[in-house]
This record gives structure tokens, C-alpha cells and sequence, in this order.
């Protein structure tokens, strides 16, 4: 038996801002938290193909991004820990700790 010849299909080139409706309908239309995710991913793909965003240059961007994030958390937990090393010394004298109001005082 010979094997079924494999004809490619010609896909249509795609109007991106019909692409674009789609997808915002798909998003509008989501109806729980997994086909959500997929939906606003769809709709990111087809604004950047409206915007002609590459897909290097959406990784760049994105690296750029991560990269800010990375640093604004880093500076958000130096904080964060300094605070409560201060809060732990204003605290230290009565032996309670801050969350607890009614904690027994240590003898």
C-alpha cells in the first residue's frame, strides 16, 4: 500500500488587526483563570504583531523588565529587613513581640 502524499496547505496570510479582534474576544469571553492566561498570552502576540515587535525584541524587552523587577525587589527586601531589625530593637525591652499584644512578658 503506498503512502498518502503529504499536500502542504497554504495558510493565509492572517490580518493582524482581525488577529487582534479575536483575541479580545477570546479575553472578553474567558471563563475561568487557565483559558484567561491563554487568551491575554493570544492577545499579546497579536498586539505585537499589529506593532511589529519581533520576537527577539519582545525577549529583550522582557530581560529589561526582569531585570528592573530583580533590583526593585532587592531594594524592597533591604528595606523590609532593616525595618524589622528596627522594630525587633524598639521591641527587645519588653520581650513582646509586635504581632502578639497579649504575649506573656518572659520572667
Amino acid at each position: 500500500m503506498a503512502k498518502p502524499i503529504a499536500i502542504p496547505t497554504i495558510r493565509a496570510r492572517v490580518d493582524p488587526l482581525e488577529e487582534l479582534a479575536k483575541a479580545e474576544a477570546r479575553l472578553r469571553t474567558a471563563n475561568h483563570v487557565p483559558n484567561y492566561h491563554r487568551a491575554a498570552k493570544a492577545m499579546d502576540d497579536a498586539c505585537d504583531r499589529v506593532l511589529g515587535i519581533t520576537a527577539q525584541t519582545r525577549a529583550d524587552r522582557l530581560a529589561q523588565e526582569r531585570a528592573a523587577d530583580w533590583q526593585d525587589n532587592r531594594e524592597r527586601r533591604i528595606s523590609d529587613a532593616v525595618t524589622h531589625i528596627e522594630t525587633m530593637e524598639t521591641y527587645r525591652h519588653r520581650r513582646v513581640l509586635p504581632g502578639r499584644p497579649y504575649a506573656r512578658k518572659a520572667e
